[in-house]
């Protein structure tokens, strides 16, 4: 099946829609796994300001996923400031997800975890905590990396 995918904007209104539907903040921001320590059955923590670039790394992920046939966009977290959403696409076959080959998945995570917000010097501190350094390498399903993106 060859699914058309729609442009950038397109699919982050889709998005914006899904979230109003489902009660939360339509507000979306770009986020990154080095943006964010989501931590099972604890409240997750959101580095703010995020990084000015991440609308940029955000467009090129989603231009990446569209030429190979799939991409996400993940609501991953929300606060204050509206919702964190990050763009992702599997780029290797261990990242495949069984009954997704093509097209654009747009999703929420349930539930959507509220963050605390970390300042640049807290995040510095937070991140010589074992923990967020483990998320960072290894969480699957967690926001894509700022540094995956760019390479």
């Amino acid at each position: 099946m060859n699914l058309t995918i729609p442009p950038f904007d397109t699919a982050v209104d889709s998005l914006r829609g899904f979230l109003r539907r489902q009660g939360h903040s339509a507000a979306i921001f770009r986020v990154f796994r080095d943006d964010v320590w989501l931590r099972c059955g604890r409240p997750a923590w959101l580095r703010l300001p995020v990084a000015t670039d991440n609308e940029v790394l955000a467009r090129q992920v989603y231009a990446e996923g569209c030429a190979r046939g799939l991409v996400r966009i993940d609501a991953v977290v929300e606060c204050d400031y509206g919702t964190g959403a990050t763009v992702w696409f599997p780029r290797t076959p261990e990242e495949e997800i069984q009954g997704w080959d093509s097209g654009l998945k747009l999703s929420i995570a349930f539930p959507l975890p509220r963050a605390r917000i970390a300042g640049p010097l807290f995040w510095r501190l937070l991140q010589w905590h074992p923990g967020l350094r483990r998320f960072q390498r290894h969480r699957q399903g967690a926001p894509g990396s700022r540094r995956w993106a760019a390479e």
